[in-house]
Parts: C-alpha cells; sequence; structure tokens
C-alpha cells in the first residue's frame, strides 16, 4: 500500500470506510460469478482473516503519524443515516458539503449479501 510513501511534509484527511468483511466477500464472488468468471474457492474465513490483519495494519500505521487524521465511517452507517454520516463528514473535512446532492448519490440497493 501507499501510505508509507505519504510525505511527512504534508496533512492528510483519510476517510476509511467500514464494511463487514464477509458482505465484501460475498459481494466479490456475486460479481465473479455474474461476469462468468471462476471464483477460486478462496476459503472465507481465510479471505476474512487476510483482510482484516491487513486492516489491523494500515490502522496502526494511520495512527503512528502526526500528520495524519482519519474519520472512521461504516458502509453500514452511511445507508441507515446518511444524513448524520454526511454531516460528520463535512465537519472533519471543514467544508460546507452540498449534503443533499451527497445523500441523492447514495444507493441502498447497494448493500446486497
Amino acid at each position: 500500500h501507499l501510505l508509507q510513501f505519504l510525505p511527512d511534509y504534508n496533512q492528510y484527511k483519510i476517510i476509511l470506510m467500514h464494511r463487514d468483511l464477509r458482505a465484501i466477500i460475498q459481494s466479490q464472488n456475486k460479481m465473479l460469478h455474474l461476469l462468468g468468471k471462476e471464483n477460486n474457492e478462496i476459503c472465507e474465513d481465510y479471505l476474512a482473516a487476510v483482510y482484516q490483519a491487513h486492516l489491523a495494519m494500515v490502522t496502526n500505521q494511520l495512527s503512528e503519524k502526526a500528520n495524519v487524521q482519519v474519520l472512521d465511517i461504516t458502509f453500514e452507517d452511511l445507508l441507515k443515516k446518511p444524513e448524520v454520516q454526511i454531516k460528520k463528514i463535512g465537519v472533519f473535512l471543514t467544508l460546507d458539503l452540498p449534503r443533499e446532492k451527497m445523500q441523492e448519490v447514495i444507493e441502498t440497493n447497494l448493500n446486497h449479501h
């Protein structure tokens, strides 16, 4: 990953979107099936463990960088209460975001698993 190459002389704000790892894997498998591609039948438990370990490593590295701020948002919360999450994002970025337009583009039907 590229985090290790971020120059220390810049300030960064990173929005880290979390989602249930099993839902991600199921979504990927469904996409592969729809594309007619073979699934390598990698054990979902193993793949979830690999993803989780990578996420823990990235989160740890981010927490050690003084020039990085992180906002954690969950995919599920964004779908359930988009207005709350969009407000959090605006506050975090110190921007007056077009909240209504942002809410319009959230596709709740993407929560398929």
